[in-house]
């Protein structure tokens, strides 16, 4: 069967993932959405994180957070740097138009779709040369997974609604940790948030234990 068995998932270099093109019907990516909401309802009643960390495009998708040029940077910095950076230091424009040998920028992807309606005529210009760098860093990240990602946020949207996720003040970087927990436990970020009560005890006898609660947590390793 054509598909059968093709991952959905690609890792990036961050070691995180992002969904990739597969010969699997596009049903099989709605499914995958509504599983990966199904966990999230799992995870936010104190059940287990997933052993897998998704990329922050993946995320700012769910929850409706824009992607930025920021989000190059991370995934593909040399990009970022001949590409982004260019584009927004004085000249840019003119630079680039010089190095792709073209009489003007306008508002399409490199392969040629347009960014905005009507972008193929809408040409690039300092006044709006952020929102073309916004739109490029969108479609660079995600124009190739487009359909897929639609099915995807389809299923996921299915199980958890974005408009509950917005209500309830979910970031996509909250949403990370819901999914997949946080790689290392840091003891001191605990002690700062702890609140500390004495029970049966004066409080200078529940400081005193506090204390050596936590200096033995923090010298436990990460795996401990």
């Amino acid at each position: 069967m054509p598909g059968r068995g093709e991952p959905m998932f690609k890792e990036q270099a961050d070691n995180t993932l992002m969904l990739r093109k597969s010969g699997r019907p596009d049903a099989m990516y709605f499914a995958l959405g509504r599983l990966v909401a199904a966990a999230l309802v799992h995870a936010s009643y104190g059940g287990v994180a997933l052993p897998v960390v998704f990329n922050d495009c993946l995320l700012k998708y769910i929850v409706g957070q824009p992607i930025a040029a920021v989000d190059v940077r991370r995934r593909d910095p040399i990009f970022f740097k001949n590409r982004m950076e260019a584009l927004l230091e004085p000249g840019g424009i003119e630079t680039m138009c010089a190095a792709l040998l073209e009489d003007r920028l306008v508002f399409e992807s490199d392969s040629g779709v347009p960014l905005v309606a009507g972008g193929n005529q809408k040409q690039v210009t300092p006044d709006n040369v952020r929102e073309y760098v916004e739109l490029l860093s969108e479609d660079y990240l995600c124009g190739a997974v487009r359909v897929e990602l639609s099915h995807f946020l389809s299923g996921f949207h299915c199980v958890v609604p974005k408009e509950i996720l917005n209500r309830c003040g979910i970031t996509f970087a909250d949403l990370g940790m819901l999914l997949s927990g946080v790689s290392e436990l840091s003891a001191a970020e605990w002690r700062r948030s702890a609140v500390e009560r004495a029970a049966g005890v004066s409080e200078e006898a529940a400081r005193r234990v506090a204390g050596w609660f936590w200096e033995v947590l923090e010298g436990c390793p990460q795996e401990e």
